[in-house]
């Protein structure tokens, strides 16, 4: 296990990125998922913004060998999106649909959580099959 401090994974990162620790007024809040069952105890939550926040973490915590997980909208029935001692990639943010100009084609990014996708979808006239 690398010496690193979870304030060195703050410290080093984009200065875009929002990373609650510890330390943070919010972290109570920000490391609960909606399965209240779990209550792990993440060293950091990072807020990824876009695929460089995401590059940023993984790489940290590979150079560091850090354990880290991913949590889209923090519903894991079983609690895999979290854990203890670990940072959480949180895809939250990543949650604009973009459409395809001139076609019926959507993408729709990990962030963003289904009852989300189903209402916009439908304000653009738009569905899921």
């Amino acid at each position: 296990m690398s010496k690193t401090t979870p304030s060195e994974f703050k410290t080093q990162a984009p200065k875009d990125l929002t990373i609650i620790d510890k330390n943070d007024p919010l972290y109570h809040y920000a490391r609960v998922i909606s399965n209240t069952r779990f209550g792990h105890q993440p060293n950091s939550i990072a807020y990824c913004e876009n695929a460089s926040h995401v590059q940023y973490c993984i790489g940290f915590s590979r150079d560091h060998k850090r354990t880290f997980r991913v949590r889209s909208g923090g519903h894991q029935h079983e609690g895999m999106c979290s854990g203890n001692g670990v940072i959480i990639i949180d895809l939250s943010k990543m949650n604009t649909i973009d459409y395809v100009k001139g076609t019926d084609e959507a993408w729709i990014p990990v962030g963003k959580q289904l009852q989300s996708v189903y209402t916009e979808l439908e304000e653009e006239n738009k569905i899921i099959p």
